[in-house]
């Protein structure tokens, strides 16, 4: 879907607004904490696996400016969705020169989907309609860790930088 509309909020169980915790995406604060907010919200719904019930959390239009990590923790993540109104006007942006993703050495996500050991056990994730980028004196930022089994997917995403310093995988 190349153009999804404003959604009022929780027009559907399970659909979470990011400005209903705070952010603001609009270009001029640090939306980090109302960011991480939503994610732990989400997140600790806890998963229903048998009703297979997606849970969305939503950005509507507009300039996410992060400092430190977004990141879902070290459990495992099934059915959540970061949905983006479009890629074009909804970025969520990494600051120029925030701490901590200054060594290439030691990379750091901006938007991380699990921290924990990888077992196989990631269902039904997926980021959709939405830039992530990642300003300058940043060297060490990775925009996007994702791990995905059965049926995730990532769409209409653009992951962008305005210096390369290591190769993208």
């Amino acid at each position: 879907v190349p153009h999804i509309g404003p959604f009022p909020p929780q027009v559907i169980e399970g659909f979470y607004n990011v400005e209903d915790f705070g952010a603001k995406g609009d270009d001029l604060e640090d939306d980090t904490i109302a960011l991480q907010r939503a994610i732990d919200h989400v997140k600790g719904l806890g998963t229903d696996l048998r009703s297979h019930a997606m849970k969305v959390i939503y950005f509507p239009a507009g300039d996410y400016y992060v400092r430190d990590k977004l990141t879902f923790g070290e459990e495992n993540v099934r059915y959540m969705v970061v949905l983006g109104e479009n890629k074009i006007n909804t970025r969520l942006i990494l600051s120029p020169n925030s701490p901590g993703f200054d060594n290439p050495a030691q990379p750091k996500e901006v938007l991380a989907f699990f921290d924990g050991e990888h077992d196989n056990n990631q269902f039904w994730n997926s980021v959709l309609n939405l830039t992530i980028a990642v300003e300058a004196g940043n060297p060490g930022a990775i925009a996007l860790q994702y791990h995905q089994n059965n049926a995730g997917r990532i769409q209409d995403v653009s992951l962008i930088a305005k210096e390369i310093v290591a190769n993208m995988v």
